[in-house]
This record gives structure tokens, C-alpha cells and sequence, in this order.
């Protein structure tokens, strides 16, 4: 039985380690959105596959400025701005069941997610020179305005573990908590636009292209460390997937630029011939679900089988301690004398033979007192 047992534990540690180490199991996925030539017109959104030789195709959807995609792994859905709408929008990671998600009646720019929290922050951009932050139920789709300085704002990325905000305000890079609260100054920046930021919370960086300085590079949380990875192309976006940096160039390029840890070899992913408006990108990885099923079940079989061989165990163990209990005793199993009647040396007349052998009820009844009715008519 414990043979068959760990063979069984062994299979089911090799079907996790097979699992996790299939090249299948997931599909790396690029969605980009341009802008668009000029304000409100030409703008489009492309899914991209990764593995292996890189295809792009454009989705056939109607959003006329898209801005800043994100991603949430819970609902597999990829969102978005869009400022001629004045909406938050979304489709599938497939591509399909596209909607003008919730409609902010704004001109909407930046956007980051939540997924744990369920909650996208997306600001606007005014013409008073003054931004509004907006936090958004992914459940309920209510909108709650969070405070913020007055200022416009270029840029935004978050820290899900830690729930922290980065605003990249005209002249400075802030963090503070999602409620507003607890604003600190965490780098300066020449005066400019068109920020973008993404945080790496295992790397504790937080990413960033400048576009008035013409500057790719990250500032590391722990140590106040900036790095600058180039300072000769002018990217308006920037995204970390798995040690490489995904930057999106501003004007007429029809390629997101791909550079391992920074700084290089640099590589492309082309998704069109030439693109006029602002590129944008978030990568992200599809599991299949089917190896994820089988993979569950592999380990239920496997806590099954720990769990049949910890009872296995408490059994034989109380067992051992019940045989030596009976030895300390000097009683074995089957000559267990009847407690009643164990030490009963009976009363005067009772025809009780031997105490050393264990009574009958039959033979016990003949002790009972007779019923009350039949003493109140002896």
C-alpha cells in the first residue's frame, strides 16, 4: 500500500512539473492602440501574438481615439480610453464582445487597474490647465472623483500589492494612496506632456518615457535610483513583460520597439505600414485553461492520496497503542470480563457460581425487584 501510494504522489508531481513547463500552456498577447492622425479620427486597436513568429491583425471596431490599454487577468477583458468617445472601452483578449464600456463624458487619457480591487483610475484632461482623477467600480460602474492637486495630469501607473498611485503631474512624478491621501514628490521632470509610467512591483521600479526630454528609463523605489536606458527616440509609452521593456514611439512608426532589460538588442513587433497618432501597448499572457483544469486535478489527486496515507497512519498508530496498553494490562483481545459484574461477589441466596465468568442479562434478572403494581397487591 505505501508502494503504490508514493508511485501515485510521484505521477501526480510529474504531471504538475509537465504542466508548468509546456510551451503551450499560455499564449503571450500584445494589444496596441493608436490614436489616430489628429484628434477624433482614424484610431484603431491591433491584437498581436508573440510566440514564436509575431502576427498583428486591427480590430474591426468602431473607437476613433484610443488611449492606454490596460488589462485584467480576472475577466480576461482589455481596456481602454477613448477621448472622442468619452468612455472607458473594452473587448475580449480573443478580440470579440467589444462595448463603450461606461461613459465618463470626459475627455479621457490615462488608465490604470486593479484587478484584486476590481477598480480602473482614469483622468481626463481639461482646457483650464486641470486634470480629475476618476475611480471606477468594475462591479458596479459607479465613478468616484479622488482628490489630486490642481494641476494637469500626464501620466498615471499603479502598485496593486502596496495600493499605491504615480501621477505624473507637468513637472514633477507623485505617489500617493488610492484615496488621495499621502502625497509624496518622488521625482522632478522637465515641463512637459504625454507621459507614460508602468510599475514593476516585483522589481520595485517604476518605468517611464519622457517625451519632452526624449528619455526611457526607471526609477528604482528602493533606493531612489534613476537609470536611463535611451535618450535619442521619443517614446510615448513604456510597459514591462517578463525583463523586457515594451515602448511605444510617437509619430510615424508602424512598430513597438522591444528592448531586453532596457537595454537591448533593440527589436520591433510591426503591427502596420505607418501609424501618425500616439502607440501604446500592454502585454500579457493567456493560459489555457484545459492544462490549468488539468493541472487542478492533478494536485487534488495528489492532497487525496497525502491525506489516504495520513489516515492510514493514525490508524496503525492507535492500534500500537491500544496492543500496548493491553499488555501493560496483561487482558488480551476477546477475554474482557463483563464490568457489571466484574467484582460482584452477589447477595445471600443468589445462585451466582462463579465472578470469573462473565453474566447473561437473563442471568441478572433474576436480581431486579419485582415491578411496583405486583408489591402493591402481594
Amino acid at each position: 500500500m505505501a508502494d503504490t501510494t508514493l508511485i501515485f504522489v510521484l505521477c501526480a508531481l510529474a504531471l504538475l512539473s509537465a504542466a508548468a513547463e509546456s510551451n503551450n500552456a499560455t499564449e503571450k498577447i500584445m494589444f496596441i492602440t493608436d490614436s489616430g492622425a489628429r484628434l477624433e479620427v482614424n484610431g484603431s486597436v491591433y491584437r498581436c501574438t508573440l510566440d514564436g513568429r509575431s502576427s498583428c491583425s486591427v480590430l474591426p471596431i468602431h473607437t476613433p481615439n484610443p488611449r492606454c490599454p490596460v488589462y485584467d487577468p480576472v475577466e480576461d477583458y482589455v481596456y481602454w480610453s477613448d477621448y472622442a468617445l468619452m468612455s472607458v472601452c473594452r473587448v475580449k483578449s480573443s478580440g470579440e464582445d467589444y462595448e463603450t464600456w461606461v461613459n465618463v463624458s470626459r475627455g479621457l487619457y490615462g488608465m490604470a487597474l486593479d484587478p484584486e480591487l476590481r477598480a480602473i483610475f482614469v483622468f481626463d484632461l481639461k482646457d483650464d490647465d486641470n486634470s480629475s482623477l476618476w475611480k471606477i467600480n468594475m462591479d458596479t460602474k459607479i465613478l468616484t472623483k479622488v482628490p489630486t492637486e490642481n494641476s494637469l495630469v500626464w501620466g498615471i501607473a499603479i502598485d496593486t500589492r502596496n495600493k499605491k498611485l504615480f501621477l505624473a503631474f507637468t513637472a514633477k512624478i507623485t505617489m500617493m494612496n488610492y484615496d488621495g491621501s499621502d502625497y509624496v514628490t518622488l521625482l522632478n521632470k522637465k515641463n512637459g506632456d504625454h507621459f507614460g509610467m508602468m510599475f514593476d512591483v516585483e522589481g520595485h521600479r517604476l518605468y517611464y518615457a519622457d517625451t519632452s526630454a526624449r528619455t526611457l528609463g526607471s526609477l528604482d523605489l528602493e533606493t531612489n535610483v534613476t537609470t536611463v536606458y535611451r535618450n535619442d527616440t521619443l517614446y510615448l509609452s513604456v510597459h514591462e513583460f517578463e525583463g523586457a521593456l515594451y515602448a511605444g514611439p510617437f509619430g510615424d512608426s508602424g512598430a513597438v520597439d522591444v528592448l531586453p532589460g532596457g537595454c537591448g538588442p533593440r527589436s520591433y513587433v510591426y503591427f502596420n505600414t505607418s501609424i501618425l497618432g500616439g502607440i501604446r501597448a500592454t502585454v500579457f499572457r493567456i493560459y489555457d485553461w484545459n492544462l490549468v483544469v488539468w493541472a487542478l486535478v492533478s494536485v487534488c489527486v495528489f492532497l487525496g492520496l497525502v491525506v489516504v496515507v495520513l489516515v492510514i497512519l493514525l490508524v496503525r498508530c492507535r492500534r500500537m497503542v491500544m496492543t500496548d496498553k493491553q499488555k501493560k494490562t496483561g487482558v488480551t483481545a476477546g477475554a474482557v470480563r463483563n464490568p457489571t459484574y466484574q467484582d460482584d461477589t452477589g447477595d445471600a441466596g443468589d445462585e451466582i457460581t462463579s465472578v470469573t465468568q462473565p453474566d447473561h442479562v437473563y442471568e441478572k434478572m433474576r436480581r431486579v425487584l419485582p415491578p411496583v403494581y405486583e408489591t402493591l397487591n402481594a
